[in-house]
């Protein structure tokens, strides 16, 4: 998923476990997701906090994030937060635009289907 935006951009931000279940229900036994989110912590903070996220930090991605994704059934295998120059090779024009801003930070992460924590599929 590279650069999403608005309230998927949102969901997945704040781990949003319906979302990351109904993720986890299209994706194969053995899928893998990767999550690409370019954010630039000064100009980006009105949407971000207008989409109730409130902090992109490592800490934060490591304490709230990851234990959300988990509890969805995706197993995180790896995060980062990369500056521009970090930035793994991202064939799209909107990866090369966002490159760009000396400020916009990537968080690349990794996750696979956990296929012994199924998360309740069931609706009410």
């Amino acid at each position: 998923m590279q650069f999403p935006w608005g309230t998927l951009l949102g969901a997945v931000a704040r781990g949003e476990g319906l979302t990351l279940i109904e993720l986890r229900k299209i994706m194969r036994p053995n899928g893998k997701l990767t999550v690409l989110i370019g954010f630039d912590p000064d100009r980006d903070r009105a949407e971000m906090n207008r989409l109730g996220v409130s902090d992109l930090s490592a800490a934060y991605i490591e304490e709230e994030l990851v234990p959300r994704y988990q509890a969805a059934g995706l197993a995180v295998e790896s995060f980062e937060i990369l500056s521009p120059s970090g930035w793994p090779e991202i064939e799209s024009s909107w990866a090369r635009k966002l490159r760009g801003s000396v400020n916009r930070n990537l968080i690349h992460l990794r996750a696979t289907v956990d296929r012994v924590r199924v998360p309740n599929l069931v609706r009410h």
